[in-house]
């Protein structure tokens, strides 16, 4: 397998690890509403 040229690997890892964190800041938003709706009731 051929080595990949860090100019084009730097990019690809900052764009999975964006789209992770776009990833779990959602999941920990939908957690935490759900749970100041369940503390209303």
């Amino acid at each position: 397998m051929e080595e990949m040229p860090r100019k084009q690997y730097i990019p690809l890892v900052a764009f999975c690890l964006r789209h992770f964190l776009t990833h779990f800041i959602i999941c920990m938003c939908e957690f935490i509403s759900d749970r100041h709706t369940y503390l209303r009731d």
